[in-house]
């Protein structure tokens, strides 16, 4: 094991509190630094109400992610999914997954393929299968192979994310 010089810690927790984690630490290892901190209630209740994802989507939702992306991970990108569906509008969302790492680099001919097919789906009221990774990368290269400027190509890919480490979305009906 790695030796360490400090610990971060919560002051409440569900088990032991920060306290007791300090206390317990320094019988062990006195030469380590606790630090304890715990978030201002006010300030989580207004993280709740401002920018927690309530799933309160009114129409058709696209959205597009890359698998190597670290703001948002694609874990995050299924919180979102997840609350869209405790609120009762699952059928309004797709999610497209986009395999390479870094944030917001897609082609213009991943854009433009993703952009087409929300517009199909906001044209017919159903999303088909137009959000398939194969219909994607399929459409990607046929709007590449049609206009004169190189549009890069495509690589959609199918995944369903693991659940987030925690709820991110309010679970009290919010």
């Amino acid at each position: 094991t790695e030796p360490f010089d400090l610990v971060l810690s919560d002051l409440s927790m569900p088990d032991i509190d920060g306290r007791q984690v300090s206390e317990t630490l320094s019988r062990y290892r006195p030469s380590v630094a606790v630090l304890c901190m715990s978030a201002d209630p006010d300030a989580v209740q207004y993280m709740l109400d401002n920018a927690a994802p309530t799933g309160q989507i009114e129409g058709p939702v696209l959205t597009l992610h890359e698998t190597g992306d670290t703001a948002p991970t694609v874990t995050q990108a299924r919180a979102y999914a997840d609350a869209v569906a405790a609120a009762g509008n699952r059928k309004l969302l797709r999610q497209t997954f986009v395999d390479r790492p870094g944030h917001c680099d897609y082609t213009p001919a991943e854009q433009l393929a993703a952009l087409t097919a929300l517009e199909e789906r906001i044209d017919t009221g159903r999303w088909s299968n137009a959000v398939t990774s194969a219909s994607l990368n399929a459409r990607a290269q046929e709007l590449d192979e049609q206009s004169p400027l190189d549009l890069g190509t495509a690589g959609f890919v199918d995944l369903r994310p693991h659940q987030f480490a925690r709820p991110s979305y309010p679970l009290n009906g919010r």
